[in-house]
């Protein structure tokens, strides 16, 4: 179990505006990089189940997902997620920045 210094540091790193106040997409990024630590540690049906996932999103079926593939996803999702948050998400997502998200990125956030 991390300290609460350890936390505390982790907030501040990420609170962009260095106002006290984290947003959401903030603490998203907390939690992605806390989870790509542990990208490799799931079990194969587990693996299978969000590559299954994976192949929904990626709706031309390349390998990757763009922005334009999350947007129309989540749009038609119902999920009631305007395209701004999509696209923070997205950019929260693609951990490398080469603007599309691929297997690796995409489970290390699930």
């Amino acid at each position: 179990m991390p300290s609460v210094r350890k936390v505390v540091d982790k907030i501040n790193k990420a609170c962009v505006e260095h106002n006290g106040k984290l947003k959401f997409v903030e603490f998203l990024a907390v939690v992605i990089e806390k989870r790509l630590e542990k990208v490799d540690i799931l079990n194969p049906m587990q693996n299978e189940e969000l590559q299954e996932i994976f192949d929904m999103i990626d709706v031309d079926h390349d390998g990757s997902i763009t922005r334009d593939e999350l947007v129309k996803v989540a749009s038609g999702s119902g999920s009631g997620i305007d395209e701004k948050e999509v696209l923070e998400l997205f950019s929260l997502f693609d951990t490398n920045g080469d603007g599309v998200v691929n297997f690796d990125e995409f489970k290390a956030l699930m």
